[in-house]
């Protein structure tokens, strides 16, 4: 069978506090009319072959979305980089890797993005491949864009001793790991009325508010 999707694995990073939105579960907010988390699915889930969910706390909202969902492996620590790293645990726990584990990736998609490439996925891996690295990330306007990435499932133990060094965000982690970056300003799919929208991260109220003109129309 001919493969279609671009990567074997996709995770939603969706385990995030929420501390600069009082705590609020951002990426079910809507924009547009539509909930953030639902926009982020609807893009990511042609992109891969088996889309997941990393969730923390209230995981009776998100049910009705119909993803595989787990939350970090520890409390003891936070950060993205956990997330990634959980979600590789859990695909070893479930014991879906082959015989070529080595060379399966997964995407990383932020929760709180309403909008990024369709072919972002399939970019980021063609410049690995390329460029024979073990990790592509996305970068966009001169900023890199950590969360919009793609890892091969085999740096797990790798990233597991950076989480126990202390190491919490895929920045950190880097300098230790082959790695290339995408310039996506050039995006194919973006144009005039979609570029102020292209990787457009709600951090904040503000940023809510900002993205809620955004996506008026969309």
């Amino acid at each position: 069978m001919v493969m279609t999707f671009c990567a074997e694995f996709g995770v939603i990073l969706a385990g995030g506090q929420g501390s600069r939105m009082g705590y609020k579960d951002k990426c079910l907010l809507t924009v547009g009319g539509t909930p953030i988390i639902e926009r982020v699915i609807a893009n990511a889930r042609p992109q891969v072959n088996e889309l997941l969910l990393s969730i923390n706390r209230n995981a009776d909202k998100y049910a009705y979305l119909k993803l595989q969902s787990f939350p970090d492996y520890t409390d003891e620590v936070s950060g993205p980089l956990l997330g990634i790293v959980s979600a590789m645990r859990f695909i070893h726990k479930r014991q879906i890797i082959n015989a070529c584990a080595a060379n399966q990736l997964l995407a990383c998609f932020a929760a709180d993005v309403p909008h990024f490439p369709p072919d972002l996925i399939c970019r980021l891996r063609a410049s690995m491949q390329a460029e024979n690295t073990d990790l592509a990330l996305a970068s966009f306007k001169g900023e890199l864009q950590p969360l919009f990435s793609l890892w091969k499932l085999s740096l797990l133990p790798a990233l597991e001793e950076a989480i126990i060094k202390g190491n919490y965000g895929p920045k950190m982690v880097l300098s230790n790991l082959k790695f290339n970056v995408v310039d996506f300003d050039t995006d194919s799919e973006a144009n005039a009325q979609t570029d102020e929208r292209l990787f457009f991260n709600i951090n904040n109220e503000d940023d809510y508010k900002t993205a809620q003109k955004l996506f008026k129309e969309s």
